[in-house]
């Protein structure tokens, strides 16, 4: 909600806590997440190399632990990145491995 606001210093230092009070659970998922959020934070500074390798990590800890949906989600969010940034083939790759973790139709 911060980044909405355009106050994206504030919403920088709540997850510096954040990721502080994560430091002593040692849980992939939330490294995870509190990654996606960081990126979502660089996107909004305008830090759009930052954004990604966060991403890109947030993408390998969800893959270890078998979150799928949340592989399949962060994929789409780096995807538009990419797309927004003019890498067609790398954006059409990242939509690709998070397809890979969708769940197939049923017959």
């Amino acid at each position: 909600m911060l980044c909405r606001l355009g106050r994206q210093s504030d919403a920088a230092a709540v997850l510096a806590d954040c990721r502080t009070l994560a430091a002593t659970c040692q849980d992939p998922e939330q490294a995870a997440e509190l990654d996606r959020i960081d990126a979502n934070i660089a996107i909004h500074s305008g830090q759009k190399t930052r954004a990604e390798t966060l991403l890109h990590r947030a993408v390998e800890q969800y893959s270890r632990i078998g979150a799928a949906l949340e592989v399949a989600t962060t994929c789409r969010i780096l995807g538009d990145l990419l797309m927004a940034e003019g890498r067609t083939a790398d954006a059409a790759a990242i939509y690709r491995h998070g397809l890979t973790f969708t769940p197939s139709p049923a017959p």
